[in-house]
């Protein structure tokens, strides 16, 4: 049979045995069951005698049985609930793990053959480089959650076509996450998986409307923005790849869809309203690279007053941002200085728009 311990009796479980025989001494029982293979199995600082009580009907604490206290103990009390009846017998109830708290003075039992261990806490690592601006995102969200950051893979050196990279991302790419055994690409699948499982409000899956916005700004930024103007400017003064044939053109196209990007999403402080979001760890790292000096003083691009306004409200509210600027020289800020070390910014000052903090959804 098995009895329960409730809350009445202080008792922190209720995983409890309950054994009846025939009216016998506590002795000649407590010496039957030590025998048992179940006795064996457990350690018990104390064993309490149960005798039903006649009046009432009901099992009350009765004697200690001096079988089943084993010598070195430090005997916490233990508990069985009342209610129990049974007709000419005698109740031997041990609990295992429901000790009575008595105060500060009583301490748990642990069984000291038993060693309890919980697995080491994994660390989010983002494999990828510091100047890589769809890697620095996750990046600076595994910092901000606490959880992790960047583990170098150099991709002038292969790093990304050795067989542990390709068992985690067969498309060789950066960024690509290891968190404990789950391994994932794709820097914006990436963002939403340390969102989901460290910091949600960043992207509240109970809000299918903020949810909706930020999906679409996520999007929108990577196939309008990055694919059809960022790609074609700001990565050629960082030599990733080749001019285009009319630089002015191009310029112009990310000009317009940039500006079209943050009128339509950044209504607010940021993408959700005065609230962060992964689509704002995605946007900033590629908008503070079209922010710098460099980048004018090469091709003649400039980005709108509300980019630089939005990048600079949002390092005042990631501390981890830090490392968009500093990373040992090669930092997204530090590496666009090397490609133009002479270079200043035309315009040092400029115009921030006020707007009235809201909530991207009701």
């Amino acid at each position: 049979m098995i009895a329960s311990v409730g809350p009445e009796h202080g008792a922190s479980c209720c995983l409890c045995f309950l054994l009846s025989a025939p009216h016998s001494t506590a002795r000649d029982l407590g010496s039957t069951l030590a025998d048992l293979p179940i006795y064996n199995a457990f350690s018990f600082s104390k064993c309490l005698i149960f005798p039903r009580h006649a009046s009432a009907g009901r099992a009350h604490a009765g004697c200690v049985c001096p079988h089943f206290v084993p010598s070195g103990s430090r005997s916490p009390r233990y508990m069985m609930g009342s209610g129990m009846r049974h007709t000419r017998s005698v109740y031997l109830g041990f609990a295992v793990l429901c000790a009575k708290k008595e105060g500060p003075k009583t301490k748990s039992v642990a069984n000291p053959a038993v060693k309890e261990s919980s697995p080491p806490p994994s660390k989010v690592e983002v494999l990828g480089l510091p100047v890589s601006q769809n890697t620095m995102g996750p990046v600076l969200l595994a910092m901000d959650c606490g959880k992790g950051g960047l583990e170098m893979c150099d991709i002038m050196k292969g790093e990304q076509m050795k067989p542990e990279f390709l068992a985690m991302n067969p498309f060789h790419h950066i960024p690509t996450m290891k968190d404990g055994g789950v391994s994932i690409g794709e820097s914006t699948a990436i963002l939403r998986y340390i969102a989901m499982r460290y910091k949600p409000e960043y992207y509240p899956v109970d809000d299918p409307v903020a949810c909706g916005k930020i999906d679409f700004a996520l999007d929108s930024f990577t196939t309008e923005v990055y694919e059809k103007g960022h790609y074609h400017t700001v990565y050629v003064v960082l030599g990733f790849t080749s001019a285009p044939a009319d630089q002015k053109a191009a310029n112009d196209k990310y000009s317009e869809l940039l500006d079209a990007w943050l009128k339509h999403f950044l209504q607010g402080k940021f993408v959700n309203g005065d609230k962060l979001s992964i689509a704002d760890f995605k946007a900033v790292p590629f908008l503070i690279a079209g922010l710098q000096p460099a980048v004018e003083s090469t091709i003649g691009l400039t980005l709108p007053d509300r980019a630089r306004q939005y990048v600079e409200d949002f390092c005042a509210a990631v501390p981890s941002s830090g490392m968009l600027k500093s990373a040992g020289g090669y930092s997204i800020v530090e590496f666009l200085a090397s490609k133009a070390p002479d270079a200043k910014a035309a315009v040092n000052s400029y115009t921030k728009v006020e707007y009235i903090s809201c909530r991207a959804s009701s």
